[in-house]
């Protein structure tokens, strides 16, 4: 075989190597993400029950509840994702969330609503509008990566497979 044979696999190798290293990077950095969001929200957990009533989605009486149910979810989810274990399952569990939370900020906006989205707690207070709801899209995106094409390498999950 002649080296111009041989180059083709190689660039193939090589591209996938990339693309597993990117995978790897999306991978930590939402599970950092949402592991920062939980820290910002833990840290008040009460105010972060009013963002979640802000929306008027849900009654009063369920709100602490379904706050803490959201923190501990970043909290599991981005452990999950940083780590690599179950990184599918973890993005897929993220990925419905955060579309949820797209669905509810688009309503927010046709509501006329003028509210905080309460992503990161008080550490970074943003409005609900279009910014919001497309830094969020990013985060689906990046979820849909983990749930379609895998972990990526220094997985938890793949070091198990070996």
């Amino acid at each position: 075989m002649s080296a111009a044979e041989a180059t083709p696999a190689r660039d193939q190798t090589t591209s996938s190597a990339i693309g597993s290293w990117l995978l790897t990077l999306t991978r930590v950095v939402l599970g950092g993400i949402f592991l920062f969001a939980a820290y910002g929200k833990l840290r008040n957990p009460h105010a972060f029950a009013g963002s979640v009533g802000a929306f008027k989605l849900l009654h009063e009486s369920i709100l602490i509840e379904v706050g803490l149910l959201f923190i501990w979810h970043e909290i599991v989810c981005g452990l999950l994702l940083v780590l690599g274990l179950w990184a599918r399952a973890a993005a897929l569990v993220t990925g419905a969330m955060v579309l949820a939370f797209i669905i509810a900020m688009i309503t927010a906006l046709a509501r006329g609503l003028d509210i905080e989205c309460g992503c990161f707690g008080n550490l970074l207070k943003s409005g609900v509008g279009w910014g919001s709801i497309l830094r969020t899209s990013v985060f689906l995106l990046m979820a849909l990566a983990v749930i379609l094409w895998g972990p990526g390498r220094l997985s938890l999950t793949s070091a198990g497979k070996r």
